[in-house]
């Protein structure tokens, strides 16, 4: 495994506010460069970059939700308390995850559409 991969897959295994710092950080290599050296269009570095990242995020949702599982088997007082909590921490993470891959890399091709056509019209001028 390279040096990158393991950074890239490091990081994802922070914590769920992360998720969106990564995978936008992620798209900066193939994006970073200017279009007329680029090799793929906007839309296609997005996707890639999203895709590099899937597993690494999903093993590390998963990890984090697995742990919550056991509070589940809690009786009493202590399972009345900590319950509610490893549900909403579980579904948070879930849909943390969703939201990671959906809406992100959507958000992301509105938001760079405008950097990325800038530095297509400065390339065409100079």
């Amino acid at each position: 495994m390279s040096s990158s991969a393991f950074r890239r897959g490091s990081n994802t295994a922070s914590t769920s506010s992360a998720r969106a710092t990564v995978c936008c950080s992620n798209r900066r290599s193939p994006i970073a460069v200017p279009l007329s050296r680029s090799r793929w269009p906007l839309e296609t570095a997005i996707i890639d970059a999203a895709n590099q990242i899937v597993v690494p995020t999903l093993v590390a949702t998963l990890c984090i939700a697995i742990v919550w599982f056991p509070l589940f088997k809690l009786g009493g007082v202590a399972g009345f308390l900590f319950k509610p909590m490893a549900e909403a921490i579980i579904i948070a993470m879930l849909a943390s995850f969703i939201l990671s891959r959906t809406l992100v890399p959507t958000m992301a091709k509105y938001l760079l559409k405008s950097h990325h056509d800038g530095e297509s019209a400065h390339a065409a001028g100079a």
